[in-house]
């Protein structure tokens, strides 16, 4: 079923596994099955960028599941997280914030739509390196790590190696966002784009 018949969630047993969320304070990150997209809250959200972290905790893993969520219909996706105030504000798909509460609310209404249960769960910040890595893409530095974190994900899964030397940035991030860490993936590509060359 494609979407709820308004009666009854039909749900696989078989779960989702592998949606994982970070955020910090600059920036906030997902990944799943390979795919991954990047915030920079300064850049891109300018008026939630004061927000206290858990908030911007539980905004990303929601933001997660209304980007990937349409493509697990008749699943439970567990979304994995390493602030616990996003795991019960997830599970209770509730909180005093407003602006929390209005994405929260179109994660409900996508999850009805696509016939599938979200469930956070808590993963140690020793453990959620790959979310955490593209979390701090700004940082100097985390794009290496992140690519050589993607690249071993993709050689365990696809046999893809060097996978994130394929990968357009703009698909994953928002030009605001991909202008805050440019000067990071020039010099990791080691390319300069004839509007910057003098």
């Amino acid at each position: 079923m494609l979407h709820f018949n308004g009666v009854a969630a039909f749900i696989d047993n078989t779960p989702i596994t592998t949606m994982l969320t970070d955020s910090c304070i600059t920036g906030a990150g997902g990944f799943y099955n390979g795919d991954f997209f990047y915030v920079n809250w300064p850049a891109d959200y300018p008026l939630l960028y004061k927000l206290h972290i858990n908030h911007k905790e539980a905004l990303i893993a929601a933001l997660a599941v209304l980007r990937w969520g349409h493509l697990c219909p008749n699943k439970v996706i567990y979304i994995y997280t390493d602030n616990q105030c996003a795991v019960s504000v997830i599970n209770k798909c509730a909180s005093t914030g407003t602006v929390l509460m209005t994405v929260l609310r179109r994660m409900f209404w996508h999850s009805v739509s696509h016939n599938f249960v979200v469930k956070a769960k808590y993963l140690q910040g020793c453990k959620n390196t790959l979310a955490d890595s593209i979390s701090r893409l700004t940082e100097k530095g985390q794009l290496l790590f992140f690519e050589s974190l993607f690249n071993q994900w993709h050689a365990c899964h696809t046999g893809v190696c060097n996978a994130l030397q394929y990968v357009s940035f703009r698909n994953h991030m928002t030009m605001n966002s991909l202008c805050s860490i440019l000067s990071q993936v020039m010099h990791w590509r080691k390319w300069r784009p004839c509007w910057i060359r003098k």
